[in-house]
């Protein structure tokens, strides 16, 4: 090959670089700034998801099927935590190749190819997505703005499955707007660098403002200076004179949607910031125990007498009780660990389950007896506090060991993971302990009188 077709070869979208080892890194800095940018988006909760750039330029960069690996591990780096995101790897596969595809078909050489790479992306994502969220969540879109706006819709009468392809592209439209356009840009500023025939610090480019993006992603505070804010707080008791009839609340959390769920003697009610509703419709739910939030924003119920109940959307879709394998339908606890799996406090014994096909018993912890308070941390460990005032440590779905006040005055009441890994227990005596959980022994670190 001579000088100049090598020359317009390595101007080309798709060109395969010779170096293996400047195409790993500029693959490298792609699935770093992927992540980084769904980190961020998370974190701060945006309307977008900000998870596809690297995707996008891999594709553009180094071709369709490059695009595709980008997003395939990205995929299954997020699935170490949801192990559900291995199955949206079919919208990562869809963007490489459509990007790759489209890129050598010169749809990048004109803002209105740029748009129409932007629609054609979102369109597919949006169709890929919606189906897999109603199969597997029941529609719920996975983002605050985009349950928002499903929520929103539902309550006024638009069926479910429209409702959720409105709030996925209300997220997809904008997020694959503003990326394929900052790829645009990117693409621009590279071309002029080229001009001065310097491919090689045209690549350099390329590669640094990848990875100055995924600093800005990481470290958004070091941009700006740090704010001093004055919280004051307004008190409001909400009680049956001011409509939450059930009275006395057992717990109460919030989905991720902003709604507030209580779970009261009488049953569990729902706060859309302004009233209160009883949800009648649950009519195995009655005497909430206990309720909790999933990683993936779904409610557990836990009920004095009726089992456990998952409820998706607002509506009770999975029940499991003693006639499906729970030891018993008091359930005073649930937490959900690193694995995916779901431990769960019974009157009987501690119950792990999974969610396959409906609610799964997967193992059964009969030495963890009415186990009250539940908590995990990033390491995959689980610590409950039972309602004899004994302290387990669980990993795997065994018991590693029991925890023990060494001086024996006093039981434990209360149990929580911080987020450096320290578990911080409550005791009888009015002290709170913190523990280094390790492979060994557990290490009592230090003691607060409270």
């Amino acid at each position: 090959m001579d000088s100049t077709k090598q020359e317009k070869n390595a101007q080309a979208p798709g060109y395969a670089l010779k170096e293996p080892a400047r195409t790993i890194v500029i693959v490298f800095a792609c699935v770093l700034v992927n992540f980084a940018g769904s980190q961020l988006a998370g974190n701060l909760e945006l309307p977008f998801w900000m998870d596809c750039f690297g995707t996008m330029f891999a594709a553009y960069v180094l071709g369709p099927i490059s695009g595709a690996i980008v997003g395939i591990t990205n995929n299954i780096i997020y699935s170490f935590w949801n192990p559900m995101s291995l199955i949206y790897m079919i919208t990562s596969v869809f963007i490489g190749l459509t990007v790759g595809h489209m890129a050598r078909k010169k749809y990048f050489e004109s803002f209105f190819g740029v748009t129409t790479v932007a629609g054609g992306v979102t369109l597919g994502s949006v169709l890929i997505s919606t189906v897999l969220n109603l199969l597997i969540w029941g529609g719920s879109v996975g983002n605050v703005w985009g349950d928002g706006v499903r929520n929103y819709l539902i309550e006024r009468g638009v069926p479910g499955f429209l409702a959720s392809g409105i709030g996925q592209l209300y997220l997809e439209f904008l997020d694959k707007l503003i990326t394929v356009l900052l790829l645009y840009l990117v693409i621009r500023i590279s071309r002029r660098i080229r001009k001065r025939r310097d491919a090689r610090r045209g690549t350099a480019v390329l590669i640094l403002l990848a990875l100055l993006l995924t600093q800005a992603m990481l470290f958004p505070g070091e941009a700006h200076a740090a704010i001093e804010t004055d919280y004051t707080y307004n008190q409001q008791i909400y009680n049956a004179d001011s409509g939450l009839p059930g009275g006395h609340a057992n717990d109460v959390v919030m989905t991720n949607d902003g709604i507030l769920w209580i779970g009261a003697n009488s049953g569990l009610y729902r706060y859309s910031g302004t009233t209160f509703r009883f949800m009648e419709e649950f009519d195995t739910v009655r005497n909430v125990n206990c309720l909790y939030v999933d990683q993936e924003g779904r409610l557990w119920i836990g009920t004095n007498d009726n089992g456990l109940v998952l409820s998706i959307n607002g509506k009770a879709a999975n029940t499991l009780d003693g006639a499906s394998g729970l030891p018993s339908d008091s359930v005073h606890g649930i937490v959900q660990n690193r694995d995916g799996d779901y431990y769960v406090g019974t009157a009987g014994a501690t119950t792990i389950v999974r969610i396959s096909i409906g609610i799964t018993v997967t193992a059964v912890l009969p030495e963890v007896r009415g186990a009250e308070c539940l908590t995990a941390d990033a390491e995959g460990n689980v610590a409950a506090v039972t309602s004899d005032g004994r302290l387990f440590l669980l990993r795997e779905q065994k018991v590693l060991r029991e925890i023990t006040d060494e001086a024996g005055e006093a039981v434990f009441t209360a149990c929580s993971f911080d987020e450096s890994g320290l578990l911080w227990a409550g005791t009888s005596d009015g002290t709170i302990r913190s523990y280094l959980i390790g492979r060994s022994r557990p290490v009592d670190a230090r003691r607060v009188k409270v």
